[in-house]
């Protein structure tokens, strides 16, 4: 779709949704990760969720301007349902340490409560990596030629070829994404051996034990699950489902010294879990878990199946108040344009 054409539409949705900020909505934002301007990159997979920090800054100020901001626990309790600003949750998935590093700052000058959703896997294992990580350090630092097996099929990529690159990052993390946790080892082999990346020998840029144990005594900070690896739960067994949910949990409680409530489905759609992952989640002693499914919550609102709206780190800042403000315009209007491709 044009850029031109869908910032236009953005500017629409904006204008007709601008009065319900005044008709107080509870809404979660989830993040990924904050950086600095300089570290976005153009070949990348992470881009879209890495947000330089100035500019959540600027979410931040903007939605305190209409909206207070809650922790999970208190967005979710619908006693009181005759609010007169707006209630907004903060959370980020995943557990990257820039979170705190480059956010404490804002959380604590808006008297933010975040939650912050980790893998407990690449907090035990520092010199693992999260697959996307290893994607972009392979696309941006690799001069050579591969071949993979991936959907059945022997692919090879040139990075020298831009083309090439596009392709690689596009094919390999769509069967990333799809695959069970034994797929997705089988492919880091494949890459490691052949590209010998440097990002096998340096740790990643998880929280470490101690910076949880440490900021879960902050007021402000809470911790979640969010599966032991990031691993697709529906191209799981139930064993290894089982294996993503309790050592996560198990893990996660034993760093913070706390009990540990909430959930975040890895990717967040529906089609990566299943009612065996939602079971599990609740045998598991989870208090509730969030989806990226976007929408408003309500009284309704199953706290197994909580919506969130997953920002874009590639947004313009008319798109990302579009969002917030209107979401159910935003989707009549989608619903409108489908059948001409254009949202």
């Amino acid at each position: 779709m044009n850029q031109s054409l869908k910032l236009f539409i953005y500017a629409i949705i904006f204008l007709l949704a601008s009065k319900n900020r005044y008709k107080p909505k509870r809404l979660i934002l989830c993040y990924h990760r904050l950086c600095k301007y300089e570290e976005v990159s153009e070949f990348s997979i992470t881009t879209s969720s890495k947000l330089p920090v100035e500019m959540f800054e600027s979410h931040i100020r903007w939605l305190s301007s209409f909206c207070d901001f809650v922790s999970l626990e208190e967005i979710t309790d619908f006693v009181d349902i005759k609010a007169r600003r707006w209630k907004v949750s903060v959370t980020f998935d995943d557990g990257y340490s820039n979170v705190l590093k480059l956010g404490y700052p804002i959380f604590r000058r808006y008297k933010i409560p975040v939650t912050i959703f980790v893998n407990s896997f690449y907090v035990q294992n520092k010199f693992a990596h999260p697959w996307w990580d290893i994607l972009d350090d392979i696309a941006k630092s690799f001069n050579g030629r591969i071949k993979i097996n991936i959907f059945n099929k022997n692919l090879t990529y040139d990075f020298l070829s831009t083309n090439d690159i596009k392709r690689f990052l596009k094919e390999t993390s769509l069967f990333l994404k799809l695959s069970s946790p034994y797929q997705r080892e089988q492919l880091i082999d494949q890459l490691r051996k052949q590209t010998k990346a440097n990002i096998f020998e340096r740790q990643n840029e998880i929280l470490t034990k101690v910076e949880i144990a440490r900021n879960s005594k902050d007021p402000l900070i809470t911790f979640g699950g969010h599966s032991y690896s990031h691993t697709n739960l529906a191209a799981c067994s139930n064993t290894e489902q089982y294996q993503e949910i309790f050592k996560d949990k198990e893990l996660l409680t034993q760093w913070t010294g706390g009990i540990v409530n909430w959930f975040s489905y890895p990717y967040g759609k529906i089609k990566y879990r299943n009612s065996t992952t939602v079971e599990y989640v609740k045998t598991a002693g989870f208090q509730g878990a969030l989806t990226l499914e976007e929408n408003y919550l309500n009284k309704y609102t199953n706290t197994f199946e909580v919506p969130r709206l997953g920002v874009n780190a590639q947004w313009p800042p008319i798109i990302f108040k579009a969002k917030v403000l209107g979401l159910q315009v935003k989707n009549i209007i989608e619903n409108l344009l489908t059948p001409f491709r254009l949202l």
